[in-house]
């Protein structure tokens, strides 16, 4: 194979599309260095291994969550419309809460994921103690809500109600019983 220069983007999004065909246990980074027609040594040039592109792929889940929001005037909005985003991701890439329940988030990782979400809340004058419980608590729930919808029994449950809905509803129900505790 010839060498060529890739970019950290690229074997993340190339990485993605072998887990979605694969799933997590499929992903290796010599199926992933001949998808992308190099040698497996090339990608350890970029990623170091597995661990640290299951770090990628992840960070790369939640900041396309965030890339869905749009601009909220109040925190109770902003905490729906991430609610719905982490949803809708959660539902385009299948794997994901498998991914969330599997990956050891890297403390740089960690740490970047973290600024990333204090820098949204930081928009509204509110307790931002309060509001990071607040996004962790939705996060839980849309995420459990999720890994229910694609549970094997999912389509006899989903008989007696809509899985976005439940996870909406909830959303909006930790939502309302917050706005008192939140100032």
């Amino acid at each position: 194979m010839a060498r060529r220069n890739l970019t950290s983007e690229e074997i993340v999004s190339e990485a993605i599309k072998l887990v979605r065909e694969q799933g997590v246990d499929g992903l290796s980074m010599r199926k992933l260095a001949s998808r992308l027609k190099v040698q497996a040594p090339t990608l350890y040039y970029y990623i170091p291994d597995k661990s640290a592109l299951l770090n990628e792929i992840l960070t790369e889940l939640f900041a396309s969550c965030f890339a869905r929001i749009p601009p909220c005037k109040t925190w109770q909005d902003w905490m729906r419309a991430y609610g719905a985003a982490i949803w809708d991701v959660q539902q385009e890439e299948r794997f994901a809460p498998l991914l969330i329940l599997n990956t050891q988030l890297d403390e740089a990782h960690f740490q970047d994921t973290l600024v990333r979400i204090k820098s949204q809340l930081s928009a509204f004058p509110v307790d931002q103690e309060k509001l990071f419980f607040l996004q962790s608590a939705v996060q839980a729930v849309v995420t459990g809500w999720s890994v229910f919808a694609n549970a094997r029994y999912a389509e006899k449950v989903e008989q007696f109600f809509d899985f976005k809905d439940a996870a909406m509803d909830s959303v909006d129900s930790l939502v309302k019983s917050w706005e008192p505790k939140i100032h």
